[in-house]
Order: structure tokens, then sequence, then C-alpha cells
């Protein structure tokens, strides 16, 4: 081995650790204010998650709703259409029907004739009376309503049947002796006005405080133990006197047999 080698092996040891202590990280800085912000922010860092949590929530809702509008919407116009189209087929079919009658009149050539021009309108049949469609729009929805008159009836018949009644309810009853009656409506009697009585106010329930409570508790113990304490007294007076009792009626029975 080289004498050289050997001799400067030290110093190659030593370079190396001179070397490691110059790479070496001298001192570690802290950021004190985030390390502060961390340890003490807990309770902040849960409210910001709450509220988070609370605003996604919030626009879910608002999603949910506007799609259940759209989707109501939608099944709104559906039945709509399937009313128009409804609605467009029976006037379709009406038609057709009038055309036929139409037809039908003039192969026979029956004329009609009437007094007045009241009973030719009396006389025109139901079919011919054309609907009257109404709309009735909205920012939602759109509605059609039509009015389809079946039968319309007289002035005249109208007025003599109001007559007749008119006339009948003027008529006054007759008894066997030939007083008149009157009619005495069934509702006459006034039903009596239920009075109730007035409710009770609610007592209002409030919390004791710590130290009320514990000084009813100490007097609850307190009142427990004399309780005890009289209890026990009395029954020692009570054996104490059943005691003396007893020893008084051995010595008379005693005194007795010797007389």
């Amino acid at each position: 081995m080289n004498n050289t080698k050997l001799l400067s092996a030290g110093s190659r040891i030593y370079a190396k650790k001179r070397k490691q202590k110059q790479e070496t990280v001298d001192r570690i800085d802290f950021d004190f204010d985030a390390r502060q912000e961390f340890l003490t922010g807990f309770h902040k860092r849960k409210l910001d998650r709450k509220k988070k949590a609370r605003e996604i929530a919030i626009e879910r809702d608002r999603v949910d709703r506007l799609q259940a509008r759209a989707e109501a919407r939608e099944e709104r116009q559906r039945l709509a259409d399937q009313n128009m189209t409804q609605m467009a087929a029976l006037l379709k079919q009406q038609h057709k029907l009038e055309q036929g009658d139409d037809e039908a009149d003039e192969e026979d050539g029956d004329d009609v004739k009437f007094d007045s021009d009241e009973e030719v309108e009396a006389a025109e049949p139901a079919a011919k009376l054309e609907p009257a469609v109404k709309e009735f729009a909205t920012s939602t929805s759109l509605t059609t309503v039509t009015v389809i008159q079946d039968l319309e009836l007289d002035d005249s018949y109208q007025s003599s049947t109001s007559n007749k009644r008119k006339a009948e309810d003027d008529i006054p009853q007759e008894d066997g002796d030939g007083d008149e009656t009157k009619k005495i409506p069934s509702n006459s009697k006034e039903k009596p006005s239920k009075k109730f009585a007035p409710k009770a106010p609610k007592k209002k329930f409030r919390y004791e405080t710590k130290a009320i409570r514990n000084t009813n508790q100490s007097k609850a113990k307190n009142a427990k133990f004399k309780r005890k304490d009289d209890f026990k007294k009395g029954g020692d007076a009570k054996r104490g006197g059943d005691s003396k009792r007893g020893g008084d009626s051995k010595r008379g029975g005693g005194k007795g047999k010797r007389r």
C-alpha cells in the first residue's frame, strides 16, 4: 500500500465531511403567520365549507325547479294540441253532417213556411249553429274554448212558462173554512248562539339556572335526611316505651305471686 495514500486518508474523510456541511441548510425559517392562521382557522374553514355546500344545494334546487316547470309546460302544450285535434275532427264531422242535411232538403223539395221570423229562427236545427271559438293566451299556456249552443228557446215560450209559474205562486191556498193559509219557511227558527269559554293562558316555562338548581337539590336532600332522622327518632322512642311497659308488667306479676 502506498504510504502517501495511507497518510492522506484522513484528509479525504475530512474533505467529505466539510463538503456535507457546506451543502446542508443552515436553518429553516417557518412562516409564522400562515402557521397561526392554520392553527386558529379551523372554525373559519368549517363555516366556509358549510356556506359552499349551502350554495350548491340552492343551485341544485333552482335547476330542479326550472326542469319541473319545463316539463309542466310541455305537458300543457301536449294537452292543448290534443284538444285542438279533437275539436277539429268534431267540427269536420259536423260540417259533413250539415252538408248531407242540405242535400237531403234540396232533393225532397219540401218548403216550410212560418208566420213570423221568430218561428223560422226557432225551427232552425242546432247543428247549423257555428261554434264560437275563444282563445285565452298567457305567458305559460294557451287555452282554447269552443262554445256549441245546441238549443235556443223562444222568448214567447220562456215568457209563457214564467207567467204560468208566477200565476201559480200568486194563488193563495184555502182551508175548509175558507181561510187563507200562509207558507211558513221551515228554516225560520233561529239557532241559539254557542258561547265558548275563554281559554286559560298557557303558563310560561322557564329553565332554572345552575345555581338555583343546585340550591333546590341541596334543600331536597336536607329535607330527606331530616325525614329519615325524625323517623328513626320516632321508632326509638316507640321501642323504648314498649320496653318500659313490658318491664312494669313483669314486675307487677312478680309482686302478685309473692302476695
